[in-house]
């Protein structure tokens, strides 16, 4: 087809007159004819193609040989394998002797266990025994110091001078203004002194205490006290007490809700020794000497009790 376009196009050259534009366009069709014709030679030779095309797939063939050969073989992968598999393996087996290890210690444990609660319920036992004794042997401690007070009367309120005082003086001028009538010649002491602290001005003057030789005396002496709260002399209000153990002070400080409630209702009330709280019913006088005794004989509503003895026993070493 090319060459009957050629051969078509040369006879049109041919008969073309000739002049000036006939040799312009001549020049302007051969040089359009020899680019087509370079055109499809180029299009028509595969061999420049060709070899492109071999070099790139040599290329690609280069890398995956390089590939293949960076590639683990069965022959590793099973070596890898067994590696992987014997250090797992190892490691199984320390974490059983671990476990073993560690029911060896639990069951150890759990028999230790089983061993210390049972020395925990003898010792409870022991103990709760003791707390017993414990409490018999406190109220035998108390009941002899106040066995060895009983002929002790305890003064408050009595002046103190600054230079020296005679104690005995003053405490027979104020048990013959009690007696009157029926005080001795003389009063015998066995002791008198003032209070074992430190004087200061904020607290006032310090209790006088004496030992009377006589119980008889002093019971005199205190059943008059006890007709009234005060006392006047030396110009003053002073008040008589019972010399009394700290324990005992503390069980009587400790139930002072429970005296003022008997006081409320009208019910009477004395305090035993060693302590104890009677209380007088209609089947006559009722002693509790523990806390948990006491709401047994209060009457309406429950009253809280305050445990004496261990308030007593936390702040006294």
């Amino acid at each position: 087809m090319g060459c009957h376009r050629r051969s078509k196009h040369f006879q049109t050259l041919r008969g073309a007159p000739r002049g000036p534009i006939r040799a312009r366009w001549t020049a302007s069709f051969g040089l359009r004819e020899t680019r087509k014709m370079m055109r499809n030679a180029m299009l028509s030779s595969p061999a420049s193609t060709a070899g492109t095309e071999m070099s790139a797939l040599d290329r690609i063939g280069e890398e995956l040989r390089t590939i293949a050969a960076s590639m683990a073989t069965k022959g590793d992968m099973l070596t890898h394998n067994t590696a992987i598999q014997d250090a797992l393996h190892a490691k199984i087996a320390g974490i059983r002797t671990d476990v073993g290890a560690q029911a060896d210690c639990i069951q150890t444990l759990e028999a230790a266990m089983e061993t210390q609660a049972a020395r925990n319920v003898t010792m409870e036992a022991a103990l709760a025994k003791q707390g017993e004794l414990l409490l018999t042997m406190r109220r035998s401690v108390e009941d002899l110091d106040n066995r060895g007070r009983r002929c002790n009367i305890q003064v408050k309120g009595v002046p103190e001078t600054d230079g020296e005082e005679n104690a005995e003086e003053l405490l027979s001028g104020l048990f013959r203004a009690i007696l009157q009538q029926e005080a001795p010649p003389c009063f015998k002491f066995d002791r008198a002194h003032r209070a074992m602290r430190p004087r200061t001005l904020e607290e006032g003057p310090r209790d006088l205490i004496c030992c009377l030789h006589s119980y008889q005396l002093k019971e005199a002496i205190m059943r008059k006290a006890r007709g009234r709260p005060t006392w006047p002399y030396m110009g003053t209000q002073v008040a008589l007490y019972q010399d009394l153990s700290p324990l005992m002070l503390d069980a009587r400080r400790a139930l002072l809700p429970v005296t003022t409630l008997l006081r409320d209702r009208g019910i009477q009330y004395k305090w035993g020794f060693p302590f104890a709280l009677m209380i007088q019913s209609q089947e006559g006088w009722t002693a509790a000497c523990h806390p948990d005794e006491i709401p047994g004989l209060l009457e309406g509503p429950p009253t809280p009790v305050p445990d004496w003895i261990r308030d007593s026993m936390s702040q006294r070493p």
